[in-house]
Formats: C-alpha cells, sequence, structure tokens
C-alpha cells in the first residue's frame, strides 16, 4: 500500500509540473531540448526563458552561478539552474545544442 501511494504521489506530482509548465507558456522546442527535465524547465518558466531562442542566448555562467566583481567586492551570481548541481561543461553542452537549432542556417 505504501509503495502504490508513492507511486500515486510520484504521478500527481508529474502531472501538476506539467500543467505548470503549459501554464507559464513554455515553448515546445524549449521542452524537447535534450538534456532538460520538468523541473529544469519549471525554473527558466519561472525566470521568463520560454522558448529556445531565449534558452540559446544564456551564457553557461547564467545557469550554473558564478561571481563576479562588483564595486571591488566578490559577489556570488545565482545561476537559473544551480539548484539541480549542473556543471559548466554540461550547461555550455545544452546551450549549445540550443544554438545549434536555433541558427542552424
Amino acid at each position: 500500500a505504501l509503495i502504490e501511494r508513492a507511486q500515486e504521489f510520484y504521478i500527481k506530482d508529474q502531472e501538476d509540473i506539467s500543467q505548470r509548465i503549459k501554464d507559464l507558456g513554455i515553448s515546445d522546442d524549449l521542452m524537447k531540448l535534450k538534456g532538460l527535465t520538468p523541473g529544469m524547465l519549471l525554473t527558466l518558466g519561472e525566470q521568463k526563458i520560454l522558448n529556445l531562442q531565449d534558452f540559446a542566448d544564456l551564457a553557461s555562467d547564467e545557469l550554473t552561478g558564478g561571481f563576479d566583481i562588483i564595486k571591488g567586492e566578490r559577489v556570488k551570481i545565482h545561476g537559473y539552474l544551480e539548484d539541480f548541481a549542473l556543471s559548466k561543461d554540461e550547461a555550455d553542452g545544452l546551450i549549445m545544442s540550443a544554438r545549434n537549432e536555433v541558427y542552424k542556417d
């Protein structure tokens, strides 16, 4: 019974995430980008990154986070997908895949 309840919860949770992604207006081309999970898509949508063009225009630091010097002080910059433990190489790969689609001509 416990396993069945866990499966029901998981299915309902996935349906809720799918509906929230649709409600945010995320485009099909971004949803089809290999390597992005539903949780990542939800996070991107909340940041108004709604299509493949928006995603292709990002830099890997915008996804993974990093540090910058502002007024002589080192400041932490939060990445959109930082909570997903995405490496810089993985972020670069995702962005390049998007750019290959958007700028293929």
